[in-house]
């Protein structure tokens, strides 16, 4: 499952804990990487997990020893098998990749009993449908892409930020094996598009045909308000130096009035 095939048609495709801190799960960049097939490896400790070139993910039902999480994990839900775990984990599926169309609608449950159904042909039918479990813009059923060829040509990330560059023949969903959160943003081509929760954990949203570039950002008030006051921290700590070094250096002048009362005092 979740083998390769060449061509336009990669077999396709998940970060962490609080979402700002899942791109601590550091998304491997190696000079000509493909996107298509960016994988993750499984870590069981901190160290492991943090030291690691590649992208790692943790597998351990336990939240301790390796890093932030999400409970939200597929690990920690009812009803996957290990096979789909390791698929929507990133371990033996692509991270990044395209389904031609979206069956929005259900609960966990019936989610779960979908994708055990397919677990033979869990990369194929992946790359058919992304299950949503609620979304903007979406009626409930079966929605259909227009083209069956997309490809990843480059991508790039950021602390809070993923880029991806793509084209396609007709317009389709991508996936990314990212923990989903209300506070994610996407733009296509520079136009804000709707983010969804796609299959148990994941990002999901609708590209249009042709080539473009997708950018996913992590934007939440807590963590603008959180910068803000770093930076207010910071701008208050320069002006404290500032003024200290000024008075220092005013006390060392020749002339000055210490220089007077101790010449006084002489």
């Amino acid at each position: 499952m979740g083998v390769d095939r060449p061509g336009f048609r990669p077999s396709g495709g998940r970060d962490h804990g609080r979402p700002a801190l899942l791109l601590r799960h550091r998304l491997e960049q190696l000079p000509g990487g493909d996107p298509n097939r960016l994988r993750r490896k499984k870590c069981e400790n901190f160290a492991q997990c943090y030291v690691s070139l590649r992208d790692t993910v943790s597998l351990r039902r336990d939240l301790n020893g390796t890093f932030l999480r999400s409970k939200r994990e597929p690990i920690f839900q009812a009803g996957l098998t290990p096979t789909v775990v390791d698929a929507l984990s990133g371990v033996t599926h692509p991270v990044f990749w395209f389904s031609d169309a979206a069956a929005v609608g259900g609960d966990a449950t019936e989610l779960a009993d979908r994708l055990r159904a397919h677990e033979n042909d869990l990369g194929g039918y992946l790359q058919r449908v992304v299950s949503i479990r609620e979304g903007e813009g979406l009626s409930p059923g079966q929605v259909q892409g227009t083209g069956d060829r997309h490809l990843l040509t480059a991508l790039r990330r950021a602390r809070n930020s993923v880029r991806l560059a793509y084209r396609s023949d007709g317009d389709a969903f991508l996936n990314a094996l990212i923990t989903y959160d209300h506070d994610w943003r996407a733009t296509v081509n520079g136009t804000p598009v709707p983010v969804w929760l796609g299959n148990v954990n994941g990002l999901a949203l609708r590209i249009p045909a042709g080539s473009g570039v997708v950018k996913l950002e992590y934007r939440a008030p807590s963590t603008d308000a959180f910068l803000y006051l770093r930076y207010l921290s910071l701008l208050i700590a320069v002006g404290l130096v500032a003024a200290v070094t000024r008075a220092a250096a005013a006390g060392r002048q020749p002339g000055s009035s210490y220089d007077a009362r101790a010449g006084a005092s002489g």
